[in-house]
């Protein structure tokens, strides 16, 4: 069987781990892959580098990249029109292969990357999964503004997405929400749910092996996780900091990630005189050895998001911290029912109180560990995923 993965941010893959490498763990042995991607890292912002000495995994998959222009902030023209430049990019490398593939599976964003398929899907028996990662443009509603005038202007781009989901075989979403909304473009063909999923037997050998040791101190220890972008709300995070200082609650807090937005958390911490650590962009193994050594979890977004289950969950249940959330649904839903954290549109209420009631709380801890268990588990959710794909070829 021979597969072509199509993901504008993924530059390699490591079998086991990860999207695709666990995709990879249940698919047939004899399997083929090519990975078709760009060759501008989206999180170091900066021209991709092979790393020229791991050959065991890349050995298992040829990659093949697309050239894109660079950019330096998240939300900019030049990153949109990267993504149709990676589109055309698709297109030209499978007019051009002599690939007979069985399966594409596309990473969306960007959809672009997915339409780029449509001429080949015209002729050959080739089936198309289209994975939902990220809602776009509706994830940038809450940033630019959820009315007339910003969805008239992104008009053109929805229309793009729905075209991309109206030309899949088979629809994954990370979230129950997003495969509802691509599945609703193309009702009639199977569609499944597929959160990220925790490598469980991964974080435990991080946490067991860490270099990084936070003061063993009888401060709480808060942390934001992940990328300090225009998604989420460091306003209210920052002003609910100020709020526990105020009340004189001892805390400690860590933003393990950089972005964006991280000149201005600086700023801002330094502007209200709150003490915290912000890392700058880790690596995976240092996010992890930081988190797991914090008792909280902020998963705070702007009011409005289209995001409904978040990377960062996954971590801080993984790396078993207390959750204080502000998404609802499936978020919601899935704190509630394993009591791993709490939900509210007032983060500085809630964590007020969950501060000043710690002692209660702290042994809620141990409930993310269920959920994860029961819920998230890599070993379980892609052997499922893998076996609906199979059932389509």
């Amino acid at each position: 069987m021979d597969v072509l993965f199509v993901s504008i941010f993924t530059k390699e893959i490591d079998f086991g781990k990860g999207r695709l490498g666990n995709l990879m763990r249940f698919f047939p042995k004899d399997t083929q892959y090519t990975l078709l991607t760009t060759d501008f890292d989206h999180r170091r912002k900066a021209y991709y580098q092979p790393k020229t000495e791991d050959k065991t995994n890349r050995s298992m998959y040829t990659v093949k990249f697309i050239h894109t222009p660079s950019y330096t902030k998240n939300l900019s023209f030049l990153r949109i029109w990267g993504n149709f430049v990676f589109g055309w990019g698709v297109r030209r490398f499978l007019k051009q292969t002599t690939t007979n593939y069985d399966l594409i599976y596309c990473i969306v964003p960007s959809a672009s990357g997915v339409l780029g398929c449509k001429s080949y899907l015209s002729s050959h028996k080739t089936k198309l999964a289209v994975d939902v990662m990220d809602l776009l443009p509706e994830s940038l509603l809450p940033i630019l503004g959820d009315n007339w005038l910003v969805k008239f202007i992104l008009k053109p781009w929805f229309m793009v997405s729905k075209k991309a989901y109206q030309s899949a075989d088979f629809i994954i979403g990370e979230s129950k929400e997003y495969s509802n909304i691509a599945h609703r473009c193309n009702p009639q063909v199977p569609y499944i749910y597929t959160y990220l999923g925790i490598d469980m037997p991964q974080i435990k050998e991080i946490i067991e092996n860490r270099g990084i040791s936070l003061p063993n101190d009888d401060c709480i220890k808060i942390c934001y996780g992940g990328n300090l972008g225009n998604s989420y709300d460091f306003d209210t995070i920052i002003d609910t900091l100020a709020e526990l200082k105020k009340r004189g609650i001892k805390y400690k807090m860590y933003f393990v990630g950089g972005g964006d937005r991280e000149d201005y958390v600086q700023s801002q911490l330094h502007n209200k005189g709150i003490d915290a650590m912000v890392t700058g962009v880790v690596p995976y193994h240092t996010y992890i050895e930081y988190l797991s050594q914090c008792d909280v979890g902020l998963n705070v977004f702007k009011s409005h998001t289209k995001i409904v289950h978040s990377y960062k969950f996954n971590d801080y249940a993984a790396c078993g911290l207390f959750i204080v959330n502000n998404l609802h649904g499936e978020t919601e839903d899935m704190i509630n029912q394993y009591q791993c954290g709490i939900t509210s549109d007032n983060i500085c209420d809630a964590l007020v109180k969950v501060c000043t009631s710690w002692e209660t709380y702290k042994t809620c801890k141990s409930n993310s560990l269920k959920m994860v268990n029961r819920e998230l588990r890599v070993d379980v959710i892609y052997k499922r995923q893998a076996e609906m794909l199979m059932s389509i070829l």
